[in-house]
């Protein structure tokens, strides 16, 4: 289940883990430009402000497990929440870009398909389903899939 706590825990493992890369400083001032965080001058977060029950910040969840390095959680994480909620656009959109970005592109297809059936406006999942269909080589199903963005979003 989850609860602010473990988001807390999470992200301030993110934070540690960006701070070998970037420096400390860096990595603190970048998680301080994050809405809904309060972070220690230790690059711990205290506050997070977002609810852990929001659709948008469950994906982020996973986002963030992918993020660790701990890509098998990511995809158990992904997998279950789309099982458990199978109408929701937004989580199958989000386990189409889990899975495309371990590419693989097939089983992210089938997501991004779902997403679109759900919310066929969704101009995000047209957008990953053209680009696993680009790097499966069916570069005319990638270029239909386009056009809809356009069509969808002109200035996407």
């Amino acid at each position: 289940m989850e609860s602010k706590e473990e988001y807390k825990r999470l992200m301030t493992e993110i934070i540690s883990k960006q701070a070998v890369i970037l420096g400390p400083e860096i990595a603190i001032m970048r998680a301080r430009g994050v809405k809904g965080l309060t972070i220690t001058d230790e690059g711990q977060v205290i506050t997070i402000e977002n609810d852990p029950k929001d659709d948008l910040t469950r994906c982020k969840k996973g986002d963030v497990l992918l993020a660790l390095g701990k890509s098998q959680e990511s995809f158990e994480y992904f997998d279950k929440l789309t099982k458990e909620n199978p109408k929701k656009s937004i989580f199958h959109l989000a386990r189409a870009i889990n899975l495309g970005s371990a590419q693989f592109y097939g089983e992210s297809i089938e997501h991004a398909e779902r997403s679109i059936e759900l919310d066929p406006k969704n101009v995000e999942a047209y957008f990953y389903l053209a680009t696993a269909l680009f790097y499966l080589n069916d570069y005319e199903k990638a270029k239909t899939e386009a056009i809809n963005v356009e069509k969808i979003k002109p200035d996407h």
